[in-house]
């Protein structure tokens, strides 16, 4: 993807994209110019979700008036897709269809750059006030699991109906934690912190969570037990009950922080 106007590592979140008319015109008859503008709200944006809207195709009689118009808009990314031309051996709506996906393509393109900047920008945050937020934040949430009530009803049948995803996460999160408890000083490299007999203790949680809820990349905290490292395992952890709870700027918090982790 090359701009001809703006810098793809700074998107400004408003993309034209356009095209030269080459021939027969099914759109506008007389335009020799189609383009569309592409808006990505940084409002409610986050790590899972970055809303775009597409407007419809414009149309302009010449590129004098096209690019005069550009300029009115000021801050905004340029890019030229290849010419339209509709082909005499092809279906009319099969062209546009490929037309149509021409710019999906550059769509997602563009939001995955948009995506880095964000990323990049809420990463160099100062922390020290973001974990102070945070706390307070933990705080809340910590009083009000302690007065949920969960069913505790057990159907011998299927074991899994009696777990869901937060019941999941809080055993996991207490095994880690008593591990943590237990542990007394920094284990040298023969001796595990975590048996293989524990670690079969996750592994309910583990599959339940695997089985129903794909959207929690819980591969990632089991390699971190089998790894022995609880310190990214407790990171997951807490990144899932972001995404639970539907915190998910805080999910990117914790992501940058394995990341971090990870690295060293």
């Amino acid at each position: 993807m090359k701009l001809i106007k703006g810098n793809l590592d700074s998107p400004s979140g408003n993309l034209i994209a356009f095209s030269e008319v080459k021939g027969y015109n099914p759109i506008d008859p007389k335009a020799k110019i189609l383009a569309v503008h592409i808006v990505v709200s940084p409002l409610s944006a986050h790590s899972y979700n970055y809303p775009v809207v597409v407007f419809p195709v414009s149309t302009f009689p010449d590129k004098e008036l096209f690019f005069q118009t550009i300029e009115f808009i000021e801050n905004c990314d340029v890019i030229q897709l290849e010419d339209f031309r509709m082909p005499e051996d092809e279906d009319e709506d099969e062209y546009l269809k490929k037309r149509m996906k021409m710019l999906n393509s550059v769509v997602q393109e563009y939001v995955d750059a948009y995506q880095k900047k964000y990323a990049k920008q809420f990463q160099e945050q100062d922390i020290a006030i973001f974990d102070f937020l945070f706390d307070l934040e933990q705080i809340s949430l910590n009083k009000k699991r302690v007065h949920q009530k969960v069913n505790q009803k057990r159907k011998k049948s299927n074991p899994e109906r009696n777990l869901n995803l937060e019941i999941s996460l809080k055993t996991l999160e207490e095994l880690i934690n008593q591990k943590e408890k237990n542990k007394r000083g920094r284990p040298s490299k023969k001796q595990k912190v975590i048996s293989k007999e524990e670690i079969e203790k996750y592994q309910p949680y583990i599959t339940f969570i695997k089985n129903y809820h794909p959207e929690i990349d819980i591969i990632n905290f089991e390699k971190a037990i089998e790894d022995q490292n609880l310190q990214l395992a407790n990171l997951y952890l807490q990144k899932y009950y972001a995404i639970l709870e539907e915190r998910y700027e805080t999910a990117q918090y914790f992501q940058n922080r394995i990341k971090e982790l990870e690295k060293k």
